[in-house]
């Protein structure tokens, strides 16, 4: 299996893992989306509120030059260190989220 391939399985178990369980109204719901392709994967929060439309990106990472990104995180989970304990290396994360003159303040790869 090359790194592309594993990193693509580590971050759909993660993903999988850490889908929040969807609402007791049904109105809004947890949309698990991979495209595995392009190497695009995503948590979606999808739906109505009373007459207030939601489509907000709830975890997001793509896969670029051999490096997992982290393009987005609206949790208060430690994403980075998450991924780490699964066995994607520190120098292969790239926090994308963080402008690039901050990225090499947090440890991670720069890209």
């Amino acid at each position: 299996m090359d790194k592309t391939e594993k990193f693509q399985k580590i971050i759909i178990q993660y993903l999988e893992s850490v889908m929040p369980e969807q609402t007791q109204d049904g109105e809004v719901e947890y949309q698990l989306v991979c495209d595995t392709e392009h190497h695009h994967y995503q948590i979606q929060k999808v739906g109505w509120r009373g007459d207030h439309y939601i489509h907000q990106t709830y975890l997001h990472f793509d896969i670029k030059s051999g490096k997992v990104w982290i393009q987005e995180n609206r949790t208060e989970r430690e994403v980075g260190e998450e991924l780490l304990e699964l066995g994607i290396p520190k120098s292969d994360i790239v926090i994308g989220l963080q402008p690039p003159a901050l990225r090499p303040l947090t440890g991670y790869a720069m890209a």
